[in-house]
C-alpha cells in the first residue's frame, strides 16, 4: 500500500509541473476526499499527454503525436492479424505484410494471409 501511495505521489508531482488542457489530462484529483492526494483515471482517457509526448496507457509506448497514439490504441493488446504467405512473419496492419515480402522475398509475388478468416 504504502509503494502504491508513493507512485501517485509522483505522478502528481510531474503533472504538476506542466499546464495541460483538461481533455489531454487523464488524471484528476479524487473528488470523494478534498485532503486526499491520491489520483485517479478518467475513463475514457487511454492516454497522458506529457511534454508535447503521448504516453499510451496500456503499453510502455510513447508517441509524439495525438494521431500517433490514436492509431497505436487501436491495435495494443490485439494479436496480429495478417501473416506472410511464405514465412511466419505476422504483423497487424497490411502494409507491414507487403513491406516484409518485398524485402525479404524479392522474387515472390505479395500474398498476404488473413489470420481472422
Amino acid at each position: 500500500m504504502v509503494a502504491m501511495r508513493m507512485t501517485y505521489k509522483v505522478k502528481l508531482i510531474l503533472l504538476a509541473d506542466y499546464l495541460l488542457p483538461s481533455s489531454l489530462l487523464a488524471l484528476d484529483y479524487a473528488e470523494d476526499n478534498s485532503d486526499s492526494e491520491e489520483l485517479k483515471p478518467f475513463p475514457d482517457q487511454k492516454f497522458i499527454m506529457i511534454k508535447n509526448k503521448y504516453h499510451c496507457q496500456g503499453c510502455p509506448r510513447i508517441f509524439n503525436s495525438e494521431c500517433s497514439v490514436k492509431r497505436h490504441l487501436k491495435e495494443c493488446g490485439i494479436e496480429p492479424r495478417y501473416q506472410c504467405a511464405y514465412c511466419q512473419y505476422t504483423g497487424k496492419r497490411k502494409f507491414q505484410i507487403t513491406r516484409h515480402t518485398k524485402i525479404k522475398h524479392k522474387n515472390q509475388n505479395v500474398e498476404i494471409i488473413d489470420l481472422f478468416v
